[in-house]
């Protein structure tokens, strides 16, 4: 039967994708094609149209809100390449002004406000197909068609932590890639997730720049790629991970010599917008989330002092970590980055030993020397998570803190007498 409606569209083709997809946010969604007549067919935020879509994307993306729990993105429009020969690198197309649609495009009408209201005026570089050879200025270069959820930032007073705040709109990480120039530095948005590069930072970049047409003296551009993390090992211990949450690989190399870049001379800041998912890891409680990096082949000792095993979980310091819950924000200032980092629940956990006598060891290595042991049903305090096969922890009755094998322990509340409070993290050195 039809619908009598006016609005009804009855013997119109609905315009949909062929099935379900994954299309960003937790579940999948029945997307929208451009041609569908459910586009700007939802009314607006005055009738009741939501401020997200099922994924999370903000609404409208048009003149109006699409009908249905998709909403459409129309795809990020490249600047016309022109010719330019201005700046120290090789020569490349110019850098053109982006109108606030094509940023509303790319992150959404909020977004775009808030740096249009912040003074900022957003220019998005043409695309370049060759590191080497672009041409950054104080804007990143990207090295692919910026997807929904990514753009790239010059550095200036007016893009303050707060605007930085408002335009993190995607619902979980958005790979993208872009070219800095090392002497302006440049901000990269990946979806919920903004990284910060100084120049300071950067001050150490140093190699031959060979491509044709470059300056004397000229650095070599540093190449940033961030994509989703795939097959992150699940930590031991209190602190874990939605694998629907805020995970993702940071990818930093000499444009030049493709060698990785993994610590800096001045901190990286890195701001984090946890998702519903991070949220629902933490029981929906903000206080208990953090920021954590993955030991891998490419951790600096900077990141790994204590040469911890690949798979090992570390939690910033609290030193280097601001939790702001009023904007849903974690940020970090490292100056050092491996690949993989992720936004994790900060949990008070306990564990009781389930052995007579469990061993109180020096370290998490093979070789560690036991120097006592605890009797059966004792109260350990997690201090990070699992390393290797074992748990750093601190002993509530001595104040000492100990390694123990985790097959010699089970999970616990807190001590009889003993109320929660914030689990002291960063045993590690701030950097």
């Amino acid at each position: 039967c039809g619908f009598s409606a006016s609005s009804s569209r009855n013997g119109v083709a609905a315009g949909l994708a062929s099935g379900l997809a994954s299309n960003g946010g937790l579940t999948q969604t029945l997307a929208l094609l451009g041609t569908s007549p459910a586009i700007d067919a939802g009314g607006s935020s005055a009738n009741g149209c939501p401020a997200t879509d099922q994924r999370g994307v903000p609404r409208p993306q048009g003149a109006a809100c699409d009908s249905g729990a998709f909403e459409y993105v129309p795809p990020a429009v490249t600047p016309t390449p022109t010719a330019s020969n201005s700046g120290g690198g090789a020569s490349s197309p110019a850098p053109s002004s982006a109108p606030s649609q094509q940023v509303g495009t790319l992150l959404g009408s909020t977004a775009a406000t808030s740096l249009s209201n912040a003074g900022i005026s957003v220019t998005i570089p043409p695309v370049a197909t060759d590191a080497t050879s672009a041409a950054p200025q104080s804007v990143p270069v990207p090295l692919a068609p910026l997807q929904q959820g990514t753009l790239v930032l010059a550095l200036s007073t007016q893009l303050t932590q707060t605007v930085l705040n408002q335009v993190l709109t995607a619902p979980a990480p958005v790979a993208v890639s872009a070219a800095i120039n090392p002497s302006q530095g440049g901000v990269i948005i990946a979806g919920n997730v903004a990284i910060t590069f100084p120049p300071a930072a950067l001050a150490g970049i140093t190699g031959a720049l060979t491509a044709p047409g470059a300056a004397p003296g000229a650095r070599p551009n540093v190449v940033v790629s961030v994509t989703q993390a795939r097959n992150v090992p699940v930590p031991g211990g209190p602190a874990q991970f939605s694998p629907n949450g805020t995970v993702l690989e940071i990818s930093i190399t000499n444009a030049t010599t493709g060698v990785p870049i993994t610590t800096f001379p001045a901190p990286v800041p890195i701001t984090f917008k946890y998702n519903a998912a991070d949220l629902g890891q933490a029981n929906g409680n903000p206080t208990l989330l953090t920021a954590a990096y993955v030991i891998d082949a490419n951790s600096p000792p900077l990141e790994n002092p204590l040469h911890f095993p690949v798979g090992t979980f570390v939690v910033f310091p609290p030193s280097a970590t601001t939790l702001d819950t009023a904007t849903g924000t974690i940020v970090v200032n490292t100056q050092a980055i491996g690949s993989t980092l992720s936004v994790v629940t900060n949990p008070v956990g306990y564990v009781q030993t389930t052995t007579p006598s469990a061993p109180e060891l020096s370290s998490f290595a093979n070789n560690a020397q036991t120097f006592g042991s605890k009797p059966q049903f004792s109260y350990l305090q997690v201090v990070e998570p699992q390393i290797g096969s074992r748990l750093l922890v601190l002993d509530p009755a001595t104040g000492n803190y100990t390694y123990v094998n985790a097959s010699d322990v089970g999970p616990s509340g807190p001590p009889p007498n003993v109320s929660s409070t914030a689990v002291v993290r960063g045993l590690l050195a701030s950097f």
